[in-house]
């Protein structure tokens, strides 16, 4: 593929499929392989702001205006990025230079008016970003990208700094990001902005009560899974030779038995094989000694294949309950 393909499966990407990744790696290709392509930079740098990643994207319309220094549009787009950023002054001025290049453009005349009469610090102005923010949070979190909701309520709790609902909000997404000591403390927030919200409270009341390895015992997140996984091999290792011992002392006690039921091999073939047509066609066939060898090769072999599914199974079910919280996965319930 060339520089071209790339930057329209990019477009395809961002504008169509909201994949705003995949859509930077498909631009970040286009440059690599023409580097000097500016509308690449410019494509970029709208992908960017819309990952609220103001400054990398103010840096990829710069250089393709260094590029192209003469399209109005790169430099309307910079423009609403300061003013993303609340710069009102850069914004106004990239506008003004948009305008001078295109005069003919109506969008770039009507941009420098309007946004010449808004104040970035006036209520309403961080009122509708604030709700802008908070709209991109609601989705972002709906997709699974918590890392991403929590950037955008950071900016809705800077702009609007008694928004219980984004405290309640972003504490959701540390919950699933297993940082329950945050998100208790934005719970804790939501509850102390709206303390008559029942759900804000219960909520608060069900993750205090949720029990956590504290790093004291675990020394880190690393330590404590090394111990989980040591502390199954010891566990299934001991599970294993005492499984063995037990079938030693069974064996012996089955023949100790048979042979005081009777002295006769049939009647000891019929006691010690109840349950097992294999053992006793292997005793009739080759005789007690055989088939006593024969009996404990083949529950060997059971031991060890239950045992072993218990080492691999044993570490990796405790870490997914710790991960999910899911007390029940593996249990049979």
């Amino acid at each position: 593929m060339n520089a071209k393909e790339y930057i329209d499966r990019a477009k395809i990407k961002y504008f169509d499929e909201k994949n705003l990744d995949g859509a930077i790696a498909d631009i970040n290709e286009a440059i690599r392989l023409e580097p000097d392509n500016s509308f690449a930079y410019y494509t970029r740098g709208m992908v960017y702001r819309d990952k609220n990643n103001f400054d990398t994207a103010i840096a990829d319309f710069t250089k393709a205006i260094q590029l192209e220094p003469k399209d109005g549009g790169f430099y309307f787009e910079r423009g609403l990025t300061y003013f993303d950023k609340e710069n009102k002054a850069l914004a106004i001025s990239d506008f003004e230079m948009a305008v001078k290049l295109e005069p003919q453009n109506k969008d770039f005349r009507e941009a420098l008016e309007n946004f010449a009469k808004i104040d970035p610090q006036s209520k309403e102005f961080r009122e509708a970003k604030a709700a802008e923010y908070k709209k991109l949070s609601y989705e972002l979190f709906n997709e699974g990208n918590y890392d991403e909701a929590i950037a955008n309520l950071n900016k809705v709790i800077r702009l609007e700094p008694d928004n219980h609902s984004a405290y309640y909000m972003r504490g959701g997404a540390y919950v699933f990001k297993q940082n329950k000591t945050l998100a208790i403390s934005d719970l804790e927030m939501a509850v102390k902005l709206d303390p008559q919200n029942k759900d804000y409270r219960e909520r608060l009341e069900e993750l205090k009560n949720i029990k956590t390895p504290s790093n004291s015992e675990t020394s880190g997140l690393k330590g404590f899974l090394i111990k989980i996984i040591i502390g199954g091999v010891i566990g299934g290792g001991l599970g294993l030779l005492g499984g063995l011992v037990g079938l030693f002392i069974g064996l012996f006690f089955g023949i100790g038995l048979g042979q005081f039921l009777s002295e006769t091999k049939e009647n000891f073939i019929s006691h010690l094989g109840i349950g097992s047509e294999a053992i006793k066609r292997q005793i009739a066939e080759d005789g007690v000694i055989k088939g006593f060898f024969f009996a404990f090769f083949m529950s060997l072999l059971v031991f060890l294949f239950f045992e072993i599914w218990y080492l691999i199974k044993s570490p990796f079910v405790t870490i997914y309950r710790l991960i999910t919280g899911d007390y029940y996965f593996g249990s049979g319930y």
